[in-house]
């Protein structure tokens, strides 16, 4: 296939997301097409091995949804960054990525603890609740790379380098 590298590998992206989604329309399909036939009884285990929301222990049927929908969402994501028109809708999904853990602060403290001790109870307005909290977040995220302020965060990786080379690096005598 000719184009961006990127989506080179698109085709088999799609080839086994659809294999997993196929697999657990399998696991979940097979014994109850068998149970409507009267041939087999189903078990409590067949239908947790085939239920897609079963997290602890994952069943078959639980990691066959959820990586397929991983391997769909990588693909559209390089199929988007293939295409430079499209370039400027990742450029805040990118920014909220390379801020990721000052958002997770962020969230945090407004969940667990603004949240908490304003305590605002049921509301029919809750929507906009988890909206305005939502563009709080992003505009923290949004903020904090703007401001480059990710080596906060950080264990100095640059300052170290910068000062102490490393000895496989020397010339050697």
């Amino acid at each position: 296939m000719n184009g961006p590298p990127q989506l080179r590998i698109y085709p088999t992206l799609v080839r086994a997301a659809v294999a997993c989604v196929l697999g657990v329309l399998l696991i979940k399909g097979v014994p109850l097409a068998l149970k409507d036939m009267g041939v087999a009884r189903t078990t409590v285990l067949v239908w947790t091995l085939g239920w897609p929301f079963q997290k602890q222990p994952p069943s078959p049927a639980y990691l066959g949804v959820y990586i397929g929908l991983g391997l769909l969402l990588l693909g559209g994501l390089l199929a988007a960054d293939a295409r430079p028109a499209l370039h400027r809708w990742l450029t805040i999904p990118a920014a909220l990525g390379r801020a990721s853990l000052a958002v997770f602060i962020a969230q945090y403290f407004f969940y667990f603890t603004v949240l908490a001790l304003w305590n605002p109870g049921y509301s029919p307005f809750w929507p906009l609740l988890l909206l305005a909290s939502l563009l709080v977040m992003i505009g923290v995220g949004l903020l904090w790379a703007r401001f480059g302020r990710n080596d906060v965060f950080s264990v100095g990786y640059r300052w170290l380098v910068a000062t102490a080379p490393s000895p496989a690096a020397s010339p050697r005598s």
